[in-house]
């Protein structure tokens, strides 16, 4: 609770910061880049004091179950994980693992204590949007003032159904990671980290001839008449305009 209450206060003092990040590939590709060689270091530099187990003498990692935390460590881990709200792709359990490995976590306890932390967050994030939805704010992301009961109950089915899955996929993740470690998911970040500053400069140099470059995809993308709404839309209009081959175009 105690790093919930870290993470929360500043988040919500920074909603508009927030909201500006969302759609910009620039921020994500970066965000994923940087995250993916960090959580790779991390993991690295602790990999041999995970094979030599609690009993090692000297090892770095000194909290080997989450229930033996210090308050320090909940506070250091729920000011890392602002950043994973500020700037899109940092990615909420990239950020909370990588610091609870910092501070002398294993990665079972780290990765236990993100998905626990993960809980009041989610639920306090999308509260809060629906709450604002319910009342007919400007703000209306997820469209709740428009369901009916029918709706409603598939809602809740939904919600039902995700968290006996997340449940049983938590408990093959965790013992999968305790033997292989956070390598191949870092090695994912960066290749996607990299495919999103690729795509974001292409995009950019898909300007028509004679005409000044846009300061950022989003202008690109208002210029030829459409609409962001959300950065997998983003994702696709910039896929589709990074490849235009019509006359007048440098690409």
């Amino acid at each position: 609770m105690v790093a919930f209450v870290v993470t929360a206060i500043p988040a919500f003092l920074l909603t508009k910061i927030i909201g500006k990040h969302l759609e910009s590939l620039y921020i994500m590709g970066y965000a994923l880049l940087i995250g993916g060689v960090v959580m790779w270091v991390i993991d690295a530099i602790n990999a041999k004091y995970e094979a030599a187990g609690p009993s090692a003498p000297g090892s770095r990692i000194h909290t080997w179950r989450m229930e033996d935390m210090s308050l320090g460590q909940a506070i250091w881990i729920g000011a890392c994980q602002i950043l994973s709200a500020v700037f899109p792709g940092t990615s909420r359990s990239m950020s909370t693992i990588a610091a609870g490995q910092i501070v002398g976590m294993s990665r079972a306890a780290a990765l236990e204590f993100s998905f626990f932390l993960s809980i009041p967050t989610m639920v306090a994030a999308t509260g809060y949007d629906l709450l604002k939805s319910l009342r007919h704010s400007e703000a209306n992301p997820i469209g709740a003032s428009g369901i009916d009961a029918h709706g409603w109950v598939l809602l809740f089915i939904g919600f039902v159904v995700s968290f006996i899955v997340a449940y049983g996929s938590v408990a093959w993740f965790m013992a999968w990671v305790r033997r292989r470690g956070f390598a191949p998911f870092a090695a994912y970040r960066i290749i996607v980290g990299n495919s999103c500053l690729s795509q974001d400069l292409r995009a950019l140099l898909c300007v028509p001839a004679g005409r000044p470059r846009p300061p950022s995809p989003r202008g690109l993308c208002r210029r030829a008449g459409f609409a962001l709404r959300s950065p997998l839309r983003t994702n696709s209009i910039l896929a589709r305009m990074a490849h235009c081959r019509e006359p007048g175009f440098l690409a």
